[in-house]
């Protein structure tokens, strides 16, 4: 009897529907991230540009992609600040998503006048396809 009601319970627990944490938020353009600033999102584009700079103050070297326009008229950042994340969970960034079409899921922020969102790992960032036709 026991064996019978281990197996229904394990039939029910496994016929569950695996719904994503995040499922109702639409990904929304980069040009409407302003309108999310305070709020997760998950925010796609093409990364027109990849900059990157040492800053010895926060965390040794940083990353940024510019989300549709080059600087200084992004509409979107997505940045990734640390040497550490950088030569490990991000290694080769800057040549996987350059020229590329991408979604980025966080926080979105506003500094100097423009949204940005600070990527800590990996699941954050999905390459959608090769390169904007």
């Amino acid at each position: 009897m026991r064996t019978a009601r281990f197996g229904c319970v394990l039939v029910l627990v496994v016929g569950l529907p695996i719904v994503p944490l995040h499922a109702g938020d639409a990904p929304i353009p980069a040009a409407q991230a302003r309108d999310r600033v305070g709020k997760r999102a998950t925010v796609c584009g093409e990364v027109v540009a990849v900059i990157r700079m040492a800053t010895p103050r926060a965390g040794g070297e940083q990353l940024f992609m510019h989300f549709d326009d080059p600087p200084p008229k992004s509409p979107f950042i997505a940045a990734v600040i640390g040497t550490d994340l950088l030569n490990t969970a991000f290694r080769g960034i800057d040549k996987t998503v350059e020229h590329k079409m991408v979604c980025v899921t966080g926080n979105v922020k506003l500094k100097d006048d423009i949204p940005f969102m600070t990527l800590t790992a990996p699941n954050q960032l999905k390459v959608t396809n090769a390169a904007k036709q």
